[in-house]
């Protein structure tokens, strides 16, 4: 450690000598040092860069001026942190000779360092072909207690990242491995921090954008930018922050073989490859997620439970057993499994957060919880619907209680028929915690290749809505309650959607935010809208994607109106045809009356409730006029 005795101020003669001394036990191959700037976590208000003190968010130790932290890396396999007062190294001209050894004390041992103002308070090791090249010091903005990040370049083209705690007695490092960042493929040979000055809910747009970023949205944490260069003639940026979102939150999971992979694209890896559970290909993965913290705390919350399905028809339910919050093993066990008879197309999952249609005030997304305008059914915390469709033309609801499946490791082997007990009798499941409750089934030309499952909004009593896209093009909505007895579910088929015309290989719900009075635009505009005017029901924005290579986007909502409203008739030839523009199909063409082409048509309309009872109301009276002068009047009998 040198130190210029001569003032700057009045002479150009820099004179430095050395005032401490430290020791590798081979070459030295980076240093950078640290301002302290505080003791203890308590606030400083000043705010250097990242590089030398905490941003202006975090917490910083007081009473450290002048201290400083070194660190240093070197071809032994270490690297070490030094800490410095410099006001007490200020007045040594020279620095005293070095010991007989080259190892410096022991950190966890400080007492056993004579010279108290220049020793060694951390040191790690790395295995010989991670040997450290690189190593940087910044503040982590925004930690409480304030936290330092020590990063290390290796020989293997790794970056690690360490999450130090300098406050400890006689100024004792406390470190622990945070991440490693892998991406490189040779020596990291520099990195550099700088604080993050993207505005916190603003995209981040550079080289390497698929790490050190949260691909969630959202707020975004604060944070530092981490820049390393490599032998592999690459430069890349990393951004680094506190962890302050669900452990599980981003990760994605996909099927590979007959394996299912858990993926993090902020560390730009593979987590775990789950295996030895399907017998055939992976065709279908959804997680079970929650954002509430009490789901959490009973073992739920994001990235702890999925489903998946396969080619052999299985349907199985995973769940994390090592605690993500103090654990990054991702240990993975099959606690359920259902069968479907062909292979599974698509797996979906809802919470259903509630029962008997009672409100409830907080109002998650609409895939995992109804609006805000929605009951939801009361006292089911941790109770999911999963929802199947299979090449054997049917779809099927499972109920899955995760409070009950999560003791077990692993799940029960499966039954010998690869048929569920059926969803009218579920005395008959053994297995209560996770069962079918309501199968239906398409035609063969309409093979379900699709499902979504979401609340509908402002349905009372609350409502599910799912969604089935099938292999003729169609899109069959279907209406279900899910407070039944035993839980189980009464589904009615609601609507039919026309309008592609090959497979449906996607659906996904979404609240639609429109204002209610306001008029929808988009694609597919003469489809799921109200086009009548007025007010409009809160509903959801369904989008589906086809073999056709169209995408359509739909608008689900529940009824509101009267029956009739909204309806359009018109002649055509010698017949009347009565057609609704919100299922944009023609409902029934009437003949056999005019003997002539039909040259007009008027509804006989009133808004009165009492003219509905006798039979009147809108959609219900008609009149019409043909090139045969006759003028008939029409009159629906059904109710």
């Amino acid at each position: 450690l040198w130190h210029r005795v001569d003032d700057p101020r009045v002479s150009t003669a820099h004179e430095w000598v050395v005032v401490a001394r430290g020791a590798h036990g081979a070459p030295v191959t980076d240093v950078c040092a640290l301002e302290m700037r505080g003791g203890g976590g308590t606030r400083d208000d000043a705010s250097p860069s990242p590089s030398s003190s905490p941003s202006s968010s975090s917490a910083r130790i007081r009473d450290s001026s002048g201290v400083y932290l070194l660190a240093t890396a070197s071809q032994d396999c270490t690297v070490r942190m030094w800490r410095a007062d410099l006001a007490a190294l200020a007045p040594r001209h020279p620095a005293p000779p070095p010991t007989a050894s080259a190892e410096p004390p022991s950190a966890s041992d400080p007492a056993s360092d004579a010279d108290s103002a220049f020793r060694c308070v951390w040191t790690t090791t790395t295995r010989r072909e991670a040997t450290p090249t690189s190593v940087a010091l910044a503040w982590l903005p925004g930690a409480e207690p304030a936290r330092v990040v020590a990063a290390v370049g290796c020989a293997d083209g790794d970056v690690r990242l360490h999450l130090c705690d300098a406050s400890g007695d006689a100024g004792c490092v406390d470190a622990t491995h945070a991440a490693t960042l892998e991406g490189h493929s040779d020596w990291v040979r520099d990195l550099a921090f700088t604080e993050d000055a993207v505005d916190a809910n603003a995209k981040v747009d550079g080289s390497n954008p698929t790490r050190g970023k949260n691909f969630c949205g959202g707020d975004r944490s604060p944070g530092l930018l981490l820049a390393s260069a490599s032998q592999d003639r690459t430069a890349r940026v990393w951004r680094v922050a506190r962890k302050d979102r669900d452990e599980g939150a981003g990760l994605i999971a996909y099927g590979t073989h007959s394996t299912v992979a858990v993926y993090d694209p902020a560390a730009a890896r593979i987590l775990r490859t789950l295996g030895n559970a399907h017998d055939a290909p992976v065709t279908a993965v959804s997680w079970l997620e929650s954002d509430d913290a009490s789901a959490a705390a009973d073992g739920g919350g994001r990235g702890r439970w999925m489903a998946s399905g396969g080619s052999d028809g299985a349907v199985l339910l995973w769940h994390r057993v090592d605690d993500p919050r103090v654990s990054t093993a991702h240990e993975w066990v099959v606690v359920a499994r259902g069968a479907h008879g062909a292979p599974v197309t698509d797996v979906c999952a809802l919470e259903m957060r509630g029962g008997g249609g009672t409100r409830d005030d907080a109002s998650p997304s609409p895939s995992s919880s109804p609006s805000s305008s929605s009951a939801r059914i009361r006292d089911s915390s941790g109770v999911y619907l999963l929802a199947t469709a299979s090449q054997d033309c049917t779809v099927r609801m499972w109920r899955a209680d995760l409070a009950a499946l999560a003791p077990r490791h692993p799940a029960p082997p499966p039954t010998a028929s690869a048929e569920p007990p059926s969803a009218s009798d579920p005395a008959s499941d053994a297995d209560s915690a996770f069962r079918c409750v309501w199968t239906t089934t398409t035609r063969r030309e309409a093979t379900p290749t699709s499902v979504a499952l979401a609340w509908l909004p402002g349905a009372e009593p609350a409502r599910v809505v799912a969604a089935v896209g099938c292999a003729d093009g169609d899109v069959r909505l279907h209406l279900c309650d899910a407070s039944g007895d035993a839980g189980c579910v009464d589904a009615t088929h609601a609507a039919t959607l026309e309008g592609h015309s090959d497979w449906v290989r996607d659906l996904a719900f979404t609240e639609d935010a429109v204002d209610a009075n306001a008029k929808v635009d988009g694609s597919n505009p003469t489809r799921g809208k109200n086009f009548c005017g007025g007010d409009r029901s809160p509903g959801l924005l369904l989008a589906s994607a086809s073999q056709d290579r169209t995408a359509r986007v739909w608008r689900v909502a529940r009824k509101d109106r009267d029956e009739g409203a909204g309806l359009i008739a018109y002649g055509t030839h010698s017949t009347v045809a009565v057609y609704d523009p919100a299922a944009a199909r023609i409902l029934r063409t009437l003949g056999n009356a005019h003997d002539a082409p039909v040259t007009a048509v008027s509804w006989l309309e009133s808004d009165d409730a009492s003219a509905a009872a006798d039979g009147g109301g809108r959609g219900r009276w008609m009149a019409s006029g043909g090139s045969d002068g006759a003028v008939l009047l029409w009159h629906r009998v059904d109710d």
